[in-house]
């Protein structure tokens, strides 16, 4: 496999599996994160949590620290793990959540960018350039409410570009990664082979759900997790750049 690390641990795959003769891999169903994996939200999401922190008079993000770690989990998980050390209550985070929309939803969530290449490769996918790649399936499985990753998408132009998007729900219902892929798959009731799926993702929760589902998984090395994160996850192949998550799955 060009550019990619096999992991030999994972139950399901070996080289020869879901593969062309080109080298290339040839899952049907491609299921995408958003943060960390198609766009870049740090500026926006850091931004939205320093300013509902302050208005509820909490200690505010220290501009020294790393909160690269925000990246990719629930934001009332988040808020929770922000809050160690200090009142956290239920009732708080909520309202936290409200004033972290607030600014978002006006502000924060145009506070993003594509990863360099993106929109290339997902374009690509989508309209195949042979008759290899024309039954694929471009999905999106993010624990961001699903309204705010449609505007995402729309915002850079490709949301005509997915075949079937599932977020979580704005009272945080459906957010666990586990339950997103789940809901991909029965979407495609009719489709009851599992070898035909993998999660692109770059957390380990992108990962791990995806080994609980039984399905394959694509760790990306360019977005929030670090290597030592994604490997110790075991996805079933490594991408360390948009190039070669591209050179993965097309040729």
């Amino acid at each position: 496999m060009r550019n990619c690390l096999f992991f030999d641990q994972f139950p399901l795959y070996c080289e020869e599996q879901n593969t062309s003769s080109k080298g290339i891999l040839l899952f049907r169903y491609l299921i995408f994160d958003l943060d960390g994996t198609l766009t870049d939200p740090k500026i926006g999401i850091l931004r939205c949590i320093d300013y509902a922190l302050s208005k509820h008079s909490l200690t505010r993000l220290d501009e020294a620290k790393n909160y690269e770690w925000l990246m990719g989990p629930p934001l009332r998980d988040d808020f929770r793990e922000l809050l160690r050390g200090e009142k956290c209550n239920e009732p708080l985070i909520e309202q936290l959540v409200s004033s972290y929309r607030e600014r978002y939803e006006t502000a924060g969530i145009f506070e993003n960018s594509l990863y360099p290449g993106i929109a290339e490769l997902v374009r690509s996918l989508w309209e195949g350039n042979n008759n290899e790649f024309s039954n694929r399936k471009l999905c999106l499985a993010t624990t961001k409410p699903l309204v705010y990753a449609q505007i995402i998408l729309e915002y850079f132009k490709l949301l005509n570009n997915f075949d079937f998007l599932i977020g979580a729900e704005l009272d945080g219902q459906r957010s666990s990664k586990e339950e997103l892929i789940r809901a991909v798959i029965e979407h495609y009731v009719e489709e009851e082979d599992l070898n035909q799926y993998v999660m692109i993702g770059d957390r380990s929760h992108d990962i791990l759900a995806a080994r609980k589902m039984r399905i394959a998984s694509i760790g990306v090395l360019y977005g929030y997790g670090s290597e030592t994160e994604i490997r110790d996850s075991h996805p079933s192949f490594v991408a360390r750049s948009v190039q070669e998550l591209g050179e993965l799955l097309m040729s």
